[in-house]
């Protein structure tokens, strides 16, 4: 990466805005947590069945997972940069929202990003989010859409900017990953945000989410992301092994 960047509020970094605002969205695959208070069912939401004990069979609504302190996934994560292994730790959970460190093995760096209790995104790094970023929308069924309307801020380079987009969900399938085979409703989501140094510049992101209600997390995560005028790239994400508190 390029331009100076400081651990502290009111360090300057207006390139690393910039790449932060694509990184916010692009890697916003792994940025993912959540948990808040119980919703009921909106309009057009199914009647929850009968079958909600086991969550290998369970297709009915998804409310927000009761996440706790310790709980862990390890992801393993396939890109044009290669491919890395994460492990994501909930060190925290209260009213304010959700504390998330991943970590790289073998790394000594750890970062921390801070998730609403709908996994929605509220800061990560030099970035804060005002609403949270909307990835999910609790509870989940099939056919369900929401709005993500999000202003992006950097304290660092005083800049901010918009990302807007739409979340739905489309169905349930049986999905295979290093982790097992698990019942996942699919999620499709769609980003869009601008380069607040060149309106011009626009990050388009657009991602799969295989989210199973046994693991209350993605255990699948498909993203493409580009700039306008430009080659867009692809990641992966899968879950290796997790550990529920």
């Amino acid at each position: 990466m390029s331009g100076s960047r400081r651990n502290s509020r009111g360090a300057p970094d207006r390139p690393g805005r910039r790449r932060a605002v694509a990184a916010a969205a692009g890697a916003a695959v792994l940025q993912f947590a959540g948990a808040g208070r119980a919703q009921a069912p909106g309009p057009g939401a199914p009647a929850n069945p009968a079958n909600t004990t086991n969550p290998a069979t369970d297709t009915g609504l998804i409310m927000r997972p009761q996440v706790q302190p310790g709980d862990a996934w390890v992801y393993r994560r396939r890109g044009a940069g290669g491919e890395r292994v994460l492990r994501q730790t909930v060190t925290a959970v209260s009213d304010g929202g959700i504390s998330l460190r991943t970590e790289e093995p073998g790394s000594p760096d750890s970062s921390v990003t801070v998730h609403d209790r709908q996994w929605g995104l509220l800061g990560s790094g030099f970035n804060d989010y005002r609403p949270a970023l909307a990835y999910y929308s609790f509870p989940l069924y099939p056919g369900k859409r929401w709005g993500i309307d999000s202003t992006v801020g950097n304290f660092g380079a005083g800049q901010s900017g918009r990302m807007r987009g739409e979340g739905r969900a489309i169905g349930w399938e049986e999905v295979t990953v290093p982790a097992g085979r698990f019942l996942a409703l699919r999620i499709e989501v769609f980003i869009e945000t601008a380069d607040p140094g060149d309106d011009k510049r626009v990050l388009s992101v657009r991602e799969e989410h295989w989210y199973a209600r046994a693991v209350m997390r993605p255990v699948r995560v498909a993203s493409v992301a580009g700039l306008a005028g430009e080659a867009p790239a692809a990641e992966t994400v899968e879950l290796v092994s997790y550990r529920l508190e």
